[in-house]
């Protein structure tokens, strides 16, 4: 099994807290799709060999781009690639750059899954990030997405924002609930000193929960979102039982991953690899039919282990017993309520989530 993802790396403009890669040059669209076109063919020997069973059209913003133009992808990787029976196809999208033409579109290509990213409820603070939609937007999209033939929908949110308070998140958790979404990503805020957001905080001008307010509001969340029937099964995913993430669940399980576009990340036969982050670089590298790659590291069986550690760590089914060493930092973190054994595997409780990247270090 295999999941491909293909970045799209287009926006309509740079939200505040967003350091990913990005550009809001639409000019260059038509070169990328060229480019990935060659970069498709480029690894068509290696994808017709296996099996993929997720495709993850992620950025940026995807649905920013034409509903031929999505349909042209769409027609380049078919050509290549070899998926499963009932593949899980996702497509990412903002509230303010959806329409029924385009939702209509995804459908007929074989989308079956749509995440939007909302973020947030509340005006002041998808101004404050700098979203280009508001709250009715996302109420609109998640209709028309139903209206299209979309059942399973998620909605993405961000907690620990500056001057965000319990009352706050609570409301946007709770007009998310109302929409009845399969599935709710939430994230903690991250911020660089690279974006708008980051350096205001620097400046002193805005100011962040600190780490206890910002636990609280991670533990809320699970007892609301529980209590829904969602089940929380990675730090920052909850689904109805059957609409956990399928393309996600594959990274985190260490199943091998294709990534295409500028910034995209690889993981094949113990190696990882990531593209240049530009797009004229890109392009400039496959219209010369070389691959965009900027790096890679070949992975020790040992590495390999930490990482199964590491990303276990962080889902509901834990990791097996037989695959830790420490076992009296095991004995101690179930004491202190950080963890605990079901059958033949140990889990890091809600508390322990808070602390998994520390836990992990304990462990490997």
């Amino acid at each position: 099994m295999s999941s491909l993802y293909i970045h799209i790396p287009f926006c309509r403009r740079k939200c505040a807290y967003c350091d990913f890669y990005s550009s809001v040059n639409p000019g260059q669209i038509r070169r990328f799709i060229q480019a990935m076109s060659l970069e498709t063919m480029l690894y068509s020997a290696q994808m017709s060999s296996a099996e993929f069973t997720s495709l993850y059209l992620g950025g940026g913003t995807p649905s920013l781009l034409r509903p031929e133009q999505i349909r042209d992808i769409i027609r380049m990787i078919i050509q290549h690639v070899h998926f499963s029976r009932e593949p899980e196809w996702s497509l990412e999208v903002n509230p303010g750059t959806v329409s029924r033409e385009k939702l209509n579109t995804y459908i007929q290509l074989g989308f079956n899954r749509l995440n939007i990213g909302a973020q947030s409820f509340r005006k002041e603070e998808l101004a404050l990030l700098e979203r280009i939609h508001g709250p009715e937007d996302i109420k609109k999209a998640v209709q028309m997405a139903r209206s299209a033939g979309f059942q399973n929908i998620g909605l993405d949110l961000i907690f620990g924002l500056p001057g965000q308070s319990l009352k706050a998140w609570e409301a946007s958790v709770k007009a998310s609930l109302t929409l009845e979404p399969a599935h709710i990503s939430v994230y903690a805020l991250s911020w660089s000193d690279k974006t708008p957001l980051g350096r205001s905080i620097l400046r002193g001008t805005l100011s962040v929960p600190d780490d206890e307010r910002v636990s609280d509001l991670f533990l809320q969340t699970h007892d609301w979102l529980s209590e829904e029937g969602y089940i929380h099964y990675e730090i920052s995913n909850y689904a109805k039982p059957g609409y956990e993430c399928r393309h996600n669940w594959q990274y985190w399980n260490g199943t091998p991953y294709l990534g295409m576009g500028p910034s995209a990340h690889s993981f094949w036969n113990h190696q990882r690899w990531w593209n240049i982050a530009d797009v004229d670089k890109y392009c400039r590298r496959l219209e010369k039919g070389v691959f965009p790659v900027e790096g890679s590291e070949r992975l020790s069986e040992k590495e390999l282990r930490r990482e199964r550690i590491a990303l276990g760590l962080r889902t509901i089914l834990g990791i097996p017993v037989d695959d830790l060493t420490y076992k009296d930092n095991i004995k101690r973190l179930s004491a202190e309520g950080l963890g605990e054994t079901q059958g033949n595997r140990w889990k890091l409780t809600p508390r322990g989530m808070l602390l998994a990247d520390e836990i992990a270090v304990q462990l490997i």
